[in-house]
């Protein structure tokens, strides 16, 4: 079961405009946490929600409003991907690619079974790289379940 006493350890980021911190959810198997932005895209705002499930995995659900079309972020690119670097990993895992709808708004949902990880965001030429293009991160947040927080 994911706590509230969720850890939320902010991720240093050159040139990040908002302060992230952490809110609780409805029930103690829900905790969500607000995604950092950069200077790139100041007006963006995300939430990072992560449930827990049946068995190892958690759901993690990033949401985001405000969001510019990915051309207007960085030229070139054509897509936001998610990305999920596991704590300890050395490259991160492309999650999928988060769709921006004609009122700036997006999401993209999918599951996890580590505890601990940092998700972010990038302005990607193609959506299926391996690895991000991009250094700078526009949106980020990093989650530290404790262990006995998973079902």
């Amino acid at each position: 079961m994911i706590r509230q006493a969720v850890f939320v350890a902010l991720s240093a980021l050159a040139g990040c405009s908002s302060m992230n911190r952490m809110v609780h959810g409805g029930s103690q198997d829900e905790a969500n946490i607000a995604l950092r932005s950069s200077n790139d895209i100041p007006a963006a705002q995300g939430r990072l929600s992560v449930k827990g499930s049946e068995g190892p995995n958690q759901v993690v659900s990033v949401t985001v409003q405000h969001m510019a079309a990915p051309a207007k972020v960085k030229a070139g690119t054509s897509a936001y991907v998610v990305w999920l670097l596991p704590d300890a990993a050395k490259d991160p895992i492309n999650m999928g690619v988060l769709s921006v709808d004609k009122d700036l708004k997006g999401e993209l949902q999918f599951k996890t079974p580590f505890p601990k990880f940092e998700v972010f965001v990038t302005a990607e030429a193609n959506p299926t790289v391996q690895a991000p293009a991009e250094h700078r991160r526009l949106l980020t947040a990093a989650v530290d379940l404790p262990a006995h927080a998973i079902r």
